[in-house]
């Protein structure tokens, strides 16, 4: 009689801890099929992951069950139920990726949902649901940047850019005026962008005098021509500036025989009781002349 009610015993225990499935499994022979159910709307049983939708939105399931999501193809979205979701690894990491099916609703040669380049082979007006491409022309082209239809935002890139021309630089694409003698160099201050502005800033010092300009005129001259000598003249700078140096021009002039010099050097002949000495005329450089005077 104990063995009996003890082996009673142990068939209560083993049954309570069975399930409802064992239990159906036991009785029935078979196992229990599984009552699906699709809070997430997904169109996936949320319990044994079949493909499966209860036809009902979430805002009409009294206990929603938030998707548990998966982005294995790498589009930012998730794979099961498709809201914006990444599960931040690669697709190479992925060990079952799952492709991004496609579509190109507004014709612009990418996915609408992952943006890689792809096609489906017909026209926005063939389409039950195109998405309309929002446009956007930020190169000025009067062309989309995504889809290339023609359009226009109506405004310049200028325009979204406003010039600040407060750079300095010393180089060549921003020089307005180089150094001279007189002046430094000058250079426009331009804007972040690279362009110049009109404004300009000095830089450096005015460079020395470079005296190598021939002028033959009345106020570069040094000394005027003689019989001896040519007409010399001083240099000048670009600036106008008059150097020290000197630089001679044309050619010495003819003798000028017309100084009365009673050196004896100029004695033709000496004087008698009844003829006066009679001198050679001479050219104010000490040249003797031909023509004679008498004194």
């Amino acid at each position: 009689m104990k063995r009996i009610i003890a082996l009673a015993l142990t068939i209560v225990l083993c049954i309570s801890s069975l399930s409802a499935c064992d239990l159906s499994a036991l009785i029935g022979g078979t196992g229990s099929v599984c009552q699906h159910r699709d809070a997430d709307d997904n169109s996936l049983c949320d319990k044994c992951g079949e493909s499966y939708s209860d036809g009902k939105d979430i805002e009409d399931d009294p206990d929603p069950t938030p998707c548990q999501h998966r982005d294995a193809d790498d589009n930012s979205l998730c794979d099961k139920c498709g809201e914006s979701y990444s599960d931040g690894k690669d697709i190479e990491d992925d060990p079952d990726p799952t492709p991004c099916q496609h579509r190109d609703a507004d014709d612009n040669s990418l996915c609408d949902k992952c943006g890689e380049a792809y096609v489906d082979g017909k026209d926005t007006e063939d389409d039950p649901d195109p998405t309309p491409c929002q446009h956007r022309d930020a190169d000025d082209n009067s062309f989309c940047d995504k889809c290339g239809d023609s359009y226009s935002d109506g405004k310049d890139t200028e325009d979204e850019h406003q010039h600040s021309f407060l750079k300095q630089s010393i180089d060549a694409e921003h020089l307005a005026s180089a150094a001279d003698c007189k002046n430094a160099a000058k250079y426009y201050y331009y804007c972040e962008c690279g362009e110049n502005g009109t404004e300009t800033f000095t830089y450096g010092e005015p460079l020395p005098h470079r005296f190598t300009i021939e002028i033959i005129d009345a106020e570069h001259l040094a000394s005027a021509a003689d019989c001896k000598n040519a007409a010399k003249y001083y240099y000048s700078c670009v600036c106008g500036e008059i150097g020290s140096e000197v630089f001679a021009y044309g050619e010495p002039t003819e003798h000028s025989f017309t100084e009365q010099n009673l050196d004896i050097k100029y004695l033709k002949s000496i004087a008698t009781t009844e003829l006066a000495a009679v001198y050679y005329y001479s050219c104010i450089c000490g040249e003797k002349g031909e023509n004679t005077f008498t004194v």
